[in-house]
């Protein structure tokens, strides 16, 4: 830290003015004024403070003071375009640190105005000259790129600042109005940060936006890493809504036939599994026949590779299968979106899984559906050549659950239903959450009573075995079962004990789940 930075922060003009005059008359063997320009003050402790802006006009801009920033700008400033060592300019350094302290935001917002918004307030032609050219650096400063690549604009959605996303994107650097008749005004905005594109001319001359292949970061790559609010709040900008709108109007087509064909895909799933569920009946004698026992292999009527129908159900399922992965793999490796909303992979996935807005749980669910669909093709085929037995449809059984339930990923694009699949996605959530802890306390209570009720003077069997004795205490804890042998247990008061805490601590627990 310099005592340049030091009267900045004390705000002390007269010091400032005092320091620069004599900085002017100074000799050789002092420091000359082009290397002030570019002083930094460093270190690990003026992280999130006013000095972590570096340079003297950054320090300044985040006091927040116009008048010290008019002095440090024209005393110890070639201009507005300084950056620090991160290579963030004056409104990268405003936008960070109304993240930092959000109770200043409307300060920030004033302070940025004033440089963007510069206005000449002197008769002198040095001073008008230097104003010209400081005015021409505010256009400049929106279109600067830091270290991390990212412009203003861009690191205004990245800081969740919409505030000062807005007063960017109203800027003339991005807006401008148009009037062709004097009558009705048009504005412009260029959008290419929202969706960086790139205009190619082709021969005939017409043009096409192709999404650049090379890299780039856009508004809607940084609002699918964000809370839902806050990314809602960026997403209902009318810019940015339109531009939403547009893509979507381009392959909503593409979407509702991919929707029209898995409905046709489960359709004839459905169809295929329930005839391949039927067992084929076994003659006894005379006119009896027999079912087959449980303990006793399926024999099914329709097996597949047996029937035309059900196996080339069981092909297409095939198909649709290696199709889903294929699509998974292809978006992971061609990795379209650049921004991460966290280094660490665990971190972004529990990020996504704990949004009902996600499409992760869908893209999960998507690849179980396929390997499930390709694994029972497999495995149903080679039963039927005999190779293996024992094989009773249990992939397609999930299959056909998961594929049904992957209908509320397209149903959310439809409006009247897209509540109440996020409905139905944040009750699977917490739903999943609940389970878990509920697992725990299920576990420990149903080892006790299994415990107490071991020598019970009663035929029943539910707790004869651990594993009837975990269902029958699930079948408790959601209120569908009864207990009506605690007083044949060998301990009856301490078997009735564990019972009540059990019954209350899960009637609570259900009550207050949200």
């Amino acid at each position: 830290m310099t005592p340049i930075h030091l009267a900045i922060l004390k705000e002390d003009i007269l010091l400032l003015k005092q320091m620069a005059k004599y900085i002017e008359t100074a000799g050789d063997n002092r420091v000359p004024k082009e290397k002030v320009h570019g002083l930094c003050a460093s270190g690990p402790v003026f992280q999130n403070t006013v000095m972590m802006a570096g340079t003297p006009l950054g320090v300044a801009a985040l006091k927040l003071n116009k008048d010290i920033f008019d002095v440090v700008l024209y005393k110890f400033a070639p201009g507005l375009d300084v950056t620090n060592a991160k290579g963030d300019n004056l409104v990268h350094l405003l936008i960070k640190y109304a993240h930092i302290h959000p109770k200043q935001l409307n300060k920030v917002l004033e302070m940025l105005r004033y440089i963007l918004d510069w206005k000449i307030q002197t008769n002198s032609e040095e001073e008008v000259a230097r104003k010209l050219k400081t005015k021409k650096q505010t256009r400049k400063l929106l279109m600067m790129t830091n270290k991390e690549k990212l412009n203003p604009l861009h690191f205004a959605v990245k800081r969740r600042q919409y505030d000062i996303f807005e007063y960017i994107m109203k800027n003339d650097v991005y807006h401008s109005k148009e009037s062709s008749d004097g009558l009705f005004n048009e504005e412009v905005y260029d959008i290419t940060d929202i969706e960086t594109l790139r205009l190619d001319n082709d021969i005939s001359g017409t043009d096409e936006e192709i999404i650049k292949s090379d890299y780039h970061e856009s508004v809607l790559e940084y609002l699918v890493h964000q809370e839902t609010e806050n990314a809602f709040l960026f997403a209902d900008f009318m810019r940015v809504k339109e531009v939403i709108r547009e893509k979507w109007m381009i392959y909503r087509w593409w979407f509702m036939g991919w929707f029209i064909i898995h409905l046709i895909c489960m359709v004839l799933l459905s169809v295929a599994a329930v005839f391949r569920s039927k067992l084929k009946e076994i003659e006894k004698s005379g006119n009896f026949t027999e079912s087959i026992s449980v303990n006793s292999e399926a024999i099914y009527t329709y097996a597949v590779t047996k029937n035309a129908f059900v196996t080339g159900v069981s092909v297409t399922g095939l198909v649709f299968g290696l199709l889903y992965i294929a699509m998974e793999m292809t978006r992971k490796f061609l990795f379209r979106f650049q921004f991460q909303s966290s280094s660490n992979c665990l971190t972004r996935i529990t990020r996504h899984l704990s949004s009902p807005y996600s499409n992760l749980i869908f893209r999960i669910y998507f690849i179980l559906f396929s390997l499930l669909l390709i694994s029972d093709c497999i495995l149903a085929a080679i039963h039927g050549s005999d190779f293996i037995s024992g094989y009773e449809n249990y992939c397609l059984i999930f299959a056909i659950i998961i594929g049904w339930y992957l209908v509320m990923f397209f149903l959310q694009t439809i409006k009247p239903f897209s509540f109440f699949t996020v409905l139905i996605q944040r009750v699977v959530l917490d739903m999943m959450k609940f389970a878990f802890v509920m697992t725990f306390f299920l576990l420990a209570f149903s080892i006790a009573m299994f415990m107490i009720m071991q020598g019970a003077n009663t035929d029943d069997d539910d707790f004869k075995y651990f594993g009837k004795t975990i269902v029958k205490m699930l079948t408790i804890m959601l209120g569908i079962g009864e207990l009506g042998i605690l007083f044949q247990a060998r301990h009856p008061v301490l078997a009735i004990l564990v019972f009540v805490l059990f019954v209350l601590l899960t009637t609570i627990l259900l009550l207050n789940a949200r």
